[in-house]
């Protein structure tokens, strides 16, 4: 019974579908075409592009950390430098040690 509980709970979760989800299925689409979301790509330790951040909050050749919409995403590494820079996005290159990702 406590089984049978918690497969309804979880089909209750599952088809509380929001519309936006659901035009994104149907469209095949991913669901940051319609929110508010960050678009990351990295290439190996060597490349990130980042889409969709606000601004450059710290620059050094060590360190980077972008502002997006709803977090923090800081680059640590060696030599890292902006190879473009246009108002959707960013690549930054270099060696990239880590990257880490925080709330604002």
């Amino acid at each position: 019974m406590f089984l049978k509980g918690v497969n309804v709970r979880m089909k209750n979760k599952k088809a509380k579908k929001s519309i936006i989800e659901s035009i994104a299925d149907t469209l095949e689409l991913p669901a940051s075409t319609f929110y508010s979301l960050s678009h990351i790509e990295i290439l190996s330790n060597k490349e990130i592009y980042v889409e969709g951040y606000k601004g450059m909050l710290e620059y050094d050749q060590n360190t980077m950390r972008l502002l997006c919409d709803n977090l923090i995403i800081k680059i640590t590494g060696d030599g890292l430098y902006i190879k473009c820079y246009t108002p959707d996005g960013v690549v930054i290159s270099g060696q990239i040690i880590s990257v880490e990702f925080s709330k604002p």
